[in-house]
């Protein structure tokens, strides 16, 4: 069955909670303003490419224009277009958009669910409010095909089950925008980047001799946490001896 934030009836995904009001005042990283900004980029592209819908599934695309994020690897497509911005996910994320991602709408399938049959169903449900004409035209929809979330055979079954359709490739559509930073943005980076420095900075005045790697890539991520980070991309890379030899070696 599928399940959004206006239809669930599990208590745990009511909007007006005090945790999740919180969270969405506390822990959103830019003003709606941004976000609100960073779309219609991606719109007016979509308009000169005679785009009417989109549909994103690289995760750097999605966190970019809703803030949803998630070390996991669902199936999942976000669906642009003017006035609508939708998150189809896996229903263990139901509660990530819930607090991620305040300014989409989403829905999630089942376990039992195909979940390329639930980005479909969102596409023709976007054909069916467009009326009978978006139903009888041919529709170009631009899709990120170079992605690691949809594979070849889900962009072949994506087309063959929108035969109305005519598909685009928009794999560089929005990471084209991401390039150019607003100012919000390059605040943001700054103090990434003060939070790395401090980070290494921790390690340089606390390494000892006889010191594991792993206490010293401890000691790195336990100061850029305590900066504010989240989880950072890829773990300190600390390496001595024969390990600084080592490709990517991690401690």
């Amino acid at each position: 069955m599928p399940m959004d934030e206006a239809g669930s009836k599990n208590p745990l995904l009511n909007p007006d909670l005090p945790s999740v009001k919180e969270y969405r005042a506390t822990c959103i990283p830019f003003q709606k303003s941004e976000y609100d900004r960073r779309l219609q980029l991606v719109l007016g592209s979509m308009k000169h490419k005679s785009i009417k819908l989109l549909v994103a599934s690289k995760p750097s695309s999605i966190y970019y224009l809703t803030n949803y994020q998630t070390p996991g690897s669902p199936t999942q497509a976000l669906l642009v277009a003017e006035g609508k911005l939708h998150l189809v996910t896996r229903e263990l994320e139901a509660t990530n958009c819930l607090y991620r991602a305040p300014y989409t709408t989403w829905s999630c399938y089942d376990e039992e669910t195909d979940p390329l049959m639930a980005i479909v169903a969102a596409v023709k449900a976007f054909l069916e409010e467009g009326g009978s004409e978006a139903r009888e035209k041919l529709v170009e929809i631009g899709v990120e095909e170079n992605t690691g979330r949809l594979t070849n055979e889900d962009l072949n079954r994506l087309k063959q089950a929108l035969p109305r359709c005519k598909f685009s490739d928009c794999s560089t559509l929005i990471s084209e925008h991401r390039m150019v930073k607003s100012s919000a943005e390059v605040e943001c980076a700054r103090r990434a980047a003060q939070a790395l420095e401090d980070g290494m900075n921790a390690a340089i005045w606390q390494i000892e001799p006889g010191m594991m790697e792993t206490e010293l890539s401890g000691i790195i991520s336990h100061e850029i946490m305590r900066r504010g980070s989240e989880h950072t991309a890829y773990p300190p890379f600390v390496a001595s001896g024969y390990g600084g030899g080592m490709g990517n070696h991690t401690a």
